[in-house]
């Protein structure tokens, strides 16, 4: 199991633990948030979807697109 950090674009911060292997689209839909919609950072950096997850701190951010 990998441990992370994981604070949400509302604020919410906890700490979860997924299985080894898991990608960080899987953590979305299983934290019940549509990937569609949200970007993920870790260290600063945006993470792809398909990236394993690794042991850290995540922030995860919404999307807001307007014209």
């Amino acid at each position: 199991m990998i441990k992370i950090k994981v604070t949400t674009f509302s604020g919410d911060e906890k700490y979860i633990e997924v299985p080894e292997g898991s990608d960080y689209e899987s953590l979305l839909i299983d934290l019940g948030i549509n990937p569609e919609t949200v970007i993920v950072y870790r260290d600063q950096q945006v993470v792809p979807l398909d990236e394993c997850v690794e042991p850290g701190e995540i922030k995860i951010l919404r999307v807001v697109s307007g014209g």
